[in-house]
């Protein structure tokens, strides 16, 4: 045996010493329970699924936000809290292309329950006012915000980045 080749070994005889002594933890999953009543907001999650053309013209006017609030008192899920999500498209330069207000419940924001709790999907439409869906082909950056009905919390998430315009890209 050369000694490269004995190394090898040593490295995988090693290896399995190190290994052999692990055991899986056997404890017990502790059920999450409902959301604790005294639950607000301390983190805003949102991704925005790829935009669509709706109305045919080649240009998108169409974007739904999928966001996920989470406590500030350590629940593990996220949480439903009556309130108002606030966007905001901001294009070159910091300019603010469109400004959203949705309300929580209401007709565009639909309760959806995953895995990692309560969230929503909001629908956000460049065609709600007379601004319209014609915009050069451009990458704008969707801002979200979110404050309680009671007014006491605002939490903000990351921005996302969106492909506006022509569909085609040009």
């Amino acid at each position: 045996m050369n000694a490269s080749c004995c190394r090898i070994w040593l490295v995988v005889a090693s290896a399995a010493m190190t290994f052999a002594g692990c055991v899986a933890d056997q404890t017990e999953k502790k059920a999450v329970g409902p959301q604790p009543k005294d639950s607000k907001p301390g983190v805003m999650w949102m991704a925005i699924n790829p935009p669509k053309d709706t109305n045919g013209n080649g240009y998108v006017d169409s974007l739904v936000a999928t966001v996920y609030l989470f406590a500030d008192n350590g629940y593990v899920r996220s949480i439903s809290v009556p309130g108002t999500y606030h966007f905001k498209m901001v294009g070159k330069g910091g300019k603010v292309l469109r400004d959203w207000k949705i309300e929580f419940p209401g007709p565009k924001a639909a309760s959806i329950k995953t895995g990692v709790g309560n969230g929503q999907l909001i629908a956000l439409s460049l065609l709600d006012d007379s601004v319209g869906d014609i915009y050069s082909y451009q990458s704008v950056d969707l801002f979200g915000e979110f404050t309680a009905k009671d007014g006491t919390t605002t939490v903000q998430s990351a921005p996302n980045a969106v492909l506006i315009g022509n569909t085609s890209g040009g």
